[in-house]
C-alpha cells in the first residue's frame, strides 16, 4: 500500500481488520477525518527551509544533486534479539537515562552507515531524521486514525563527533530529539506544513 495513502499503522489496521470480517467479528471503525492541522496564523513571512528543519524535522533545498550508481550500496543486516539487548546494555552504560530498543538501534544503523563513507565527502554534517507517530501524543487525533499520523524530528551532528561517539551518546542524541515531540511540537509542525501547503500550492 503506498505511503503517500497511510503509514504502517494504517496498514496494520486495515489487515486486523480484514482478518476479523473474514472471521465474521465486530470491527473497529476507521477515522477517516483530514481537518488534523490547527488553524492557520495570517502571517506575511513565507515558510523558509530553516523554518521547516526545526519545526517539522523536514529537509527543504531545492533539487537534490543526482548521485551516481557506483555510490550506492546495498547491505542486509540481522539483528537478533540476544544481539539487540547486547546494543541496549552497551548504550545504557554510558548515558544515565532509559533508552529504548529503537534509539539504539538506530544510532547503530546512523554510524554504520556515515562512517562507511569516505571522510569529508559531501556535507560534514550528518543527519538522522526519525518519524514518530502521533496518535497517542495529540489528542485530538482518534486512535484509529487512518492515514498517516507522522511528524518528524532531525537529530545532527557533525562527521567527526559521530566518528567518536559512543553507541549511547548517538543514542541519547536519539531520545533527546524524539522526546521534542509533545503536542505542541505536533502541533506547529502541523500548522507549518499547512502554511507551506497554501503557499506553494502544488508546486
Amino acid at each position: 500500500i503506498s505511503h503517500a495513502l497511510v503509514d504502517g499503522f494504517s496498514l496494520f489496521h486495515f489487515l486486523a481488520s480484514w482478518s476479523r470480517v473474514f472471521q465474521g467479528q465486530r470491527i473497529l471503525n476507521p477515522s477517516c477525518e483530514r481537518a488534523l492541522a490547527p488553524e492557520v496564523v495570517a502571517q506575511q513571512s513565507s515558510v523558509t527551509p530553516d523554518d521547516l528543519l526545526s519545526r517539522c524535522g523536514l529537509f527543504w533545498a531545492g533539487k537534490r544533486q543526482p548521485v551516481s550508481r557506483e555510490r550506492f550500496r546495498e547491505e542486509q543486516l540481522f539483528v537478533s534479539k540476544e544481539e539487540m539487548n547486547d546494543l541496549l546494555s552497551e548504550a545504557e552504560q554510558d548515558c544515565q537515562v532509559a533508552l529504548y530498543h529503537n534509539d539504539v538501534l538506530t544510532a547503530y544503523l546512523w554510524k554504520r552507515c556515515v562512517t562507511q563513507w569516505e571522510e569529508g565527502d559531501g556535507n560534514p554534517t550528518t543527519y538522522m531524521n526519525c518519524p514518530v507517530d502521533f496518535r497517542r501524543i495529540l489528542r485530538a487525533v482518534p486512535r484509529t486514525y487512518f492515514g498517516n499520523a507522522l511528524c518528524f524530528v532531525t537529530a545532527s551532528t557533525d562527521y567527526q563527533t559521530l566518528a567518536a561517539s559512543s553507541l549511547g551518546e548517538l543514542a541519547l542524541l536519539i531520545r533527546e530529539a524524539v522526546s521534542q515531540v509533545k503536542q505542541d511540537y505536533v502541533s506547529g509542525s502541523l500548522q507549518t506544513l499547512e502554511r507551506l501547503r497554501r503557499q506553494r500550492g502544488l508546486a
